[in-house]
């Protein structure tokens, strides 16, 4: 069995990829970014909250945190360490390894999507 929406014959296959980034708009002092954010995705809530400044994350506690989010099945986070700057600013590149089974119930006639969900779906809380 092919995991939900991938397409074997299909030569224009690639992994589901979303990125996060979490910063201050006018950062004043080194290190500054505090807290954490919640994820939402199709209508549920992530278990874990993620801390939002990336001294305090790391890619395991990034892929814990998607992973609490009952309709994710697997993920791999990465930091673009390019992306990270003194502030604390940081952008996540998150790529979905698999999806909650079609047998699961956190699709609905409201919340689905055919293993290449739009961007309108995710969604963050500082």
């Amino acid at each position: 069995m092919c995991p939900r929406a991938f397409n074997p014959s299909s030569s224009s296959a690639h992994d589901y990829t979303v990125v996060f980034s979490a910063g201050q708009v006018q950062p004043s002092a080194p290190d500054q970014l505090e807290g954490s954010f919640g994820l939402f995705f199709a209508g549920q809530t992530a278990s874990l909250r993620f801390p939002a400044n990336q001294a305090n994350a790391s890619a395991a506690v990034c892929e814990l945190a998607f992973e609490s989010l009952p309709n994710v099945r697997d993920v791999s986070c990465f930091v673009e360490a390019n992306r990270s700057d003194s502030f604390g600013n940081t952008t996540y590149v998150v790529r979905v390894n698999a999806w909650a089974s079609a047998f699961d119930s956190y699709m609905t006639n409201l919340w689905s999507h055919d293993g290449n969900p739009p961007t309108a779906l995710w969604a963050c809380d500082a």
